[in-house]
């Protein structure tokens, strides 16, 4: 199961999951120097493991994508690829344990395959302006910035994945 991305959708994936979310916690708070505290907390109260196991056996819009290394999970992206209602897909979250080892390019491109399969024509997601490592990241898999907002502290940004 090394370096392979999957997403997640059995009931015994969620153990999977109970490990590494602490990693991914400590993670998400060393990004209170892209984020405001109060921002950085509400996600700390959102991300619990009940949320986790709501997404996996869940029925909902949202998927959980894992990369594996070996058997355990060094990368998390949580996203929309539903288009049935949008031809839109839609990043709402990616952590990985350490960076700098094509994780998140990986997870990115795994889910927006997938999201091209199901009918998405484009793809968004949204990063703090201060971000500057992931919006490089961003920007070399494709997205460009579409809009700013939060007094332009963050943007939204937008990849197209079909020709209109």
């Amino acid at each position: 199961m090394k370096n392979q991305c999957r997403f997640l959708m059995a009931p015994e994936d969620y153990q999977l999951v109970i490990p590494a979310s602490e990693i991914f916690l400590d993670r998400l708070n060393d990004t209170s120097n892209h984020y405001p505290a109060e921002r950085v907390r509400k996600y700390f109260e959102h991300y619990t493991p009940e949320f986790f196991r709501e997404l996996i056996e869940g029925s909902n819009n949202y998927g959980l994508l894992a990369h594996f290394d070996d058997r355990s999970i060094d990368g998390i992206l949580i996203g929309s690829n539903d288009c049935s209602s949008s031809n839109q897909a839609h990043i709402n979250w990616i952590m990985v344990a350490s960076s700098g080892r094509g994780i998140g390019s990986k997870l990115i491109n795994c889910f927006l395959d997938d999201a091209q399969e199901k009918g998405a024509r484009s793809a968004i997601l949204n990063v703090s302006k201060k971000n500057e490592k992931a919006i490089r990241l961003y920007e070399k898999l494709g997205f460009k910035v579409n809009s700013k907002y939060s007094k332009g502290k963050m943007l939204n940004m937008k990849r197209c994945l079909a020709l209109d």
